[in-house]
């Protein structure tokens, strides 16, 4: 057994048996993320300030490292983005454009990460640009505009994990956590759900080595700075929450309601892309091996979509 194929004393498959035969597409990819920025720059100039983009303005005037109900980063952003193009909505918009582009590219790359050829690239990133819940939510400054990139960028490490066997993208994975709780603390159900995941499938040994230690202390400490704000504040995010949830604010969801939900927001067309992208990580052999990075990622879709693709088009080679 090979030390780049082992991992705390057991072997993993290499990487190229997992890896398409397909090169990525790179054009493709800068296509279609140029492509979903240019919507974006055209368009979130059409109405005017969302009430949220005004309290994040108001936040990046006066930096600390937390508030009341938010981290730090959707303030600092707000900051750079007025202090270097000015208070425009082309300006406050302008990031979250990016992240959109960003989020479609990753799915690209993650449909060749899973064997997809220049059919699924394409098939999976035309998906999610045109999910309907990303072309809103990255038309506005907000939190959730960033925060697929990050669970993207932990999911993507854990891959790379499975398919060479290299520990050391437990960093990767610590980083994206840590700044994804920078942004926002619903990353927490992500790594729960992915901790929870591994301990349920045979890919439960990669967690026992060092470095899923070393990627959980940079998570721990990138986030460091926000969780002594909230101490030092005495969790004032907890107490907010409180009042969220007796003011009845919040939207009382039934499983029905909820899974009907996310056809309509990942858009009813796609429904069968994503659907055969669960069946392909749940159900299939080539599929097997990453199902424990499918289910906290499936409420963004581009996880199921970029298995869906690939789906589709290893059925269409077997016709």
């Amino acid at each position: 057994m090979s030390a780049a194929n082992s991992v705390a004393g057991f072997s993993m498959r290499s990487d190229n048996a997992s890896s398409s035969t397909t090169p990525l597409d790179w054009r493709l990819v800068a296509a279609f993320s140029g492509a979903t920025v240019l919507i974006h720059f055209l368009t979130n100039g059409a109405y005017g300030y969302f009430r949220d983009e005004l309290y994040f303005m108001a936040c990046g005037e006066h930096l600390s490292w937390g508030y009341v109900d938010l981290p730090p980063m959707v303030a600092a952003i707000a900051r750079l983005s007025r202090a270097t193009m000015g208070d425009s909505l082309f300006s406050i918009r302008f990031f979250p454009a990016l992240a959109g582009g960003a989020t479609v590219a990753l799915t690209g790359v993650f449909a060749w990460e899973l064997g997809g050829a220049r059919f699924a690239q394409f098939l999976a990133m035309l998906t999610a640009m045109v999910t309907p819940i990303f072309l809103g939510l990255d038309t506005i400054l907000t939190m959730n505009a960033f925060d697929p990139i990050f669970w993207m960028g932990c999911a993507w490490a854990l891959i790379r994990i499975v398919k060479s066997g290299d520990p050391r993208w437990w960093l990767m994975f610590g980083i994206s956590a840590g700044l994804g709780l920078e942004n926002k603390e619903s990353i927490l159900f992500f790594g729960g759900c992915v901790l929870l995941a591994l301990m349920l499938t045979p890919q439960r040994e990669v967690i026992f080595n060092r470095w899923f230690l070393l990627g959980g202390l940079i998570a721990v400490v990138l986030a460091m700075p926000t969780a002594i704000w909230q101490a030092l504040h005495h969790f004032p995010m907890l107490e907010e929450l409180s009042n969220v949830k007796a003011s009845n604010k919040n939207t009382t969801l039934t499983m029905r309601s909820f899974f009907s939900g996310q056809i309509i927001q990942l858009n009813p067309f796609s429904a069968p892309i994503w659907i055969g992208g669960v069946y392909f990580s749940c159900s299939r052999r080539e599929g097997n091996d990453f199902a424990s990075s499918d289910s906290p990622t499936s409420c963004y879709g581009s996880r199921s979509s970029y298995c869906g693709a690939r789906f589709t088009t290893s059925r269409r080679s077997t016709r």
